[in-house]
């Protein structure tokens, strides 16, 4: 299994720990479980794994998803696919798909819904049993789990989470609890399309003789929140020569938006909230956070180098993608789907990970965007739950030959990667994973907190001050607050 799902399991573990009220823990498969399909989770490694099936009599496996537009970078491509089109991701799927439906003889098809929360509340108040998974967005799930609106997962006894298609350092990172209420690995790819990363146009690059050999600074450790701003102040000029920055005029450092606040502190090691033996410990008020966020917010508002394209009133593509693709900023800080959007742009352009706060900072940090990441769930309500887990299961297994190398070897590393140094990029980003607990329980209210304080006067601390209880009592609600 690829290291690019650590970071967004890293990111599970932590909303594991924090559901332990949500269901009883049960650590053990359980016995009818067990008994009914044979089912074991110690494989010997002399022998070869062979996930286990049944026959579900031609049965119709639905996986809820979000409609998303169709040209939409997060539409989601890795559960179905109908016939093979000579795309590496779709088809990948498609075989996949075929194998498991011969397996299990069954029909996968995927539900979409324009706001699947409502609905898998609605679906599990009225037990109507409309799908069997759902794959959605992390942030969306954690509320979810703490509704008891889903299964945990462990509970059934028909998933390997110690083996590679899973991410080990997730099942590592759970240990305190034991419970699982969603889970990620080969299985899909939003995960690694909603890592933040850091583009840089090659072109505009070429043309100041000051900047630095980004690839270069990354492999030392040198990639800093400094040298990110200095060469974006270097790279920003006044096109028209009015003495006034506009956002279609003139040409950017650096290209972002407001979610790039809470991105940065959490992959600056400074995480507003901290899990220590299962317990939250409130870290928005230490003094390194605050100073962390004192240089991101010096980065993020500067007006004569970086646009916040969510500032301007105008859409992600004209503020933000266009100007890129037109050598008109340096840096667009944005995550990796992005990438794919863009693999028709003029210019070569390189992906680095998010920088450091500074050189003391032993690694990089990589956090996926909390809304946009998505793991697997099984609704409480389900038709048969252990059925479902045994199909999960084996196209976990099935993806990790299949889908993984496409999307990660094929379309990322091969098509759309411009160079050897980006692919190395993309190892480090995918390999530097944390977790923001803050970001995935965004109804906590920090997140939102740090967007809102870089749209004005620097208040951070005052503004903490003022919100500490409401922050306290969100997390409260949430069981963890011994």
């Amino acid at each position: 299994m690829l290291n690019s799902k650590r970071t967004a399991n890293l990111i599970l573990a932590a909303i594991l720990i924090a559901s332990q009220t949500a269901c009883a823990t049960n650590s053990e498969p359980s016995d009818t479980a067990d008994k009914e399909e044979g089912f074991s989770s110690e494989v010997s490694e002399a022998e070869e794994y062979k996930p286990v099936t049944k026959n579900c009599g031609g049965y119709e496996f639905r996986v809820l998803i979000r409609n998303f537009n169709a040209d939409s970078s997060w539409l989601i491509k890795d559960i179905f696919s109908d016939v093979e089109n000579g795309d590496a991701i779709n088809d990948a799927v498609y075989k996949r798909n075929l194998k498991i439906s011969e397996n299990f003889n069954i029909k996968i098809s995927e539900i979409k819904n324009d706001n699947v929360v409502s609905f898998v509340r609605s679906d599990v108040m009225s037990g109507d049993s409309s799908f069997d998974a759902i794959q959605h967005g992390i942030s969306d799930l954690a509320s979810l789990s703490n509704e008891d609106a889903l299964i945990e997962l462990n509970s059934l006894g028909c998933f390997n989470f110690d083996r590679e298609w899973w991410d080990t350092a997730m099942m590592e990172s759970i240990g305190l609890s034991g419970e699982i209420y969603f889970a990620l690995g080969d299985i899909n790819i939003s995960d690694n399309n909603a890592s933040w990363s850091v583009l840089f146009n090659k072109e505009l690059h070429k043309q100041y003789r000051t900047l630095n050999d980004y690839y270069a600074v990354v492999k030392s450790g040198e990639w800093t929140l400094d040298i990110l701003h200095t060469d974006a102040k270097a790279a920003s000029s006044d096109l028209d020569g009015d003495q006034n920055m506009i956002w279609d005029k003139d040409q950017w450092g650096l290209i972002g938006q407001y979610r790039c606040a809470p991105a940065l502190l959490a992959s600056s090691g400074n995480l507003p909230l901290v899990l220590k033996d299962g317990e939250i410990i409130y870290n928005l008020n230490s003094e390194s956070v605050v100073d962390a966020f004192g240089k991101i917010y010096n980065l993020l508002t500067d007006k004569n180098c970086a646009l916040m394209y969510d500032s301007t009133g105008k859409t992600w593509t004209e503020s933000a993608q266009t100007p890129f693709m037109s050598r008109r900023a340096l840096f667009f800080m944005t995550p990796i789907a992005t990438v794919s959007t863009i693999r028709d742009m003029n210019d070569d352009f390189g992906i680095l990970p998010l920088p450091k706060l500074d050189e003391k900072q032993e690694n990089y940090a990589s956090v996926i965007q909390y809304n946009n990441g998505t793991a697997y769930s099984i609704p409480n309500n389900g038709n048969d739950a252990y059925q479902t887990g045994l199909i999960l299961e084996a196209l976990a297994f099935e993806s990790k030959s299949t889908l993984t190398p496409a999307y990660y070897d094929v379309t990322l590393k091969r098509k759309i990667g411009r160079d050897d140094e980006s692919s190395e990029m993309l190892d480090i980003i995918f390999s530097s994973g944390v977790f923001d607990y803050s970001q995935t329980y965004s109804s906590i209210g920090i997140t939102q907190f740090l967007m809102d304080s870089c749209k004005g006067e620097n208040n951070f601390a005052s503004g903490e001050a003022s919100k500490r209880s409401m922050f306290l009592s969100e997390i409260g609600k949430l069981g963890n607050t011994d």
